[in-house]
């Protein structure tokens, strides 16, 4: 029931919304959380020219991105081919989207990854036990071989007119992204990025852990933009805003 409700709130919000739109609910590849993230993004940000969408999915963000930043130019790396060809379709009448399928990362060539019937829970890394009891439709993960880069391998193929958004949604990844960004960083302008206040993947650096790291690069944080939490109100994780220090 209250999963009903605050799909319905949020809908409310967003036909509301100056930016929103009941269009926009019946789009392909329409999300109330990225178009809510975004919303309240723009309230810090409402400039952005480039964006930098790593873990794309099926093109959720890129497609709410339009919405919000229609001239802004967006570039979405996404690796799972079937996940591709969705993301390929939902963005298909968007002119100022960019598709890169590879995995992002501190390194390159070929590997394995693990692709879950969830889609977004695929993750490098392997799932903790926390998230398949808490979120029993994630525990089905098979193996798949990728493309891995590093986001420092692709500069000269984005235009990075500033201001620019780095948005990272890789499932506890996400050092190993900003590891191979070394170059690319220092055009960006502002990251979002999910982090976690419990272990939803082994390994992976939890809320704490991750913002000290996110000021040690340079960034500060700016503003809370979303929660994911369970009907118990227990936070599992939260989209954050950083912004250059």
């Amino acid at each position: 029931m209250k999963k009903i409700i605050d799909q319905i709130y949020k809908s409310f919000k967003i036909i509301s919304h100056p930016y929103g739109s009941i269009k926009y609910l019946f789009r392909k590849g329409s999300s109330l959380s990225s178009l809510e993230i975004l919303l309240n993004m723009n309230n810090y940000a409402s400039d952005v020219k480039t964006i930098i969408d790593v873990g794309a999915n099926q093109g959720q963000f890129a497609v709410a991105s339009s919405d919000i930043y229609p001239a802004a130019k967006i570039y979405s790396f996404e690796p799972i081919p079937d996940v591709v060809e969705i993301f390929r379709k939902n963005t298909e009448s968007l002119q100022n989207v960019s598709l890169f399928q590879s995995a992002l990362g501190n390194s390159e060539g070929k590997t394995s990854f693990n692709y879950n019937k969830y889609s977004h829970a695929s993750s490098f890394l392997k799932i903790h036990k926390n998230q398949t009891d808490l979120i029993p439709e994630t525990s089905e993960t098979i193996s798949i071989e990728i493309k891995l880069d590093r986001l420092d391998n692709f500069i000269s193929k984005i235009d990075l007119s500033s201001p620019v958004l780095l948005k990272l949604d890789v499932q506890g990844f996400e050092k190993d992204v900003l590891l191979g960004a070394v170059n690319i960083l220092k055009k960006i302008d502002y990251i979002l990025i999910e982090m976690s206040f419990i272990q939803m993947y082994e390994k992976e650096l939890l809320f704490d852990e991750m913002n000290k790291y996110m000021n040690s690069i340079g960034f500060r944080l700016k503003a809370p933009l979303a929660v994911f939490q369970l009907t118990n109100m227990q936070i599992l994780q939260m989209d954050v805003l950083y912004i250059r220090a």
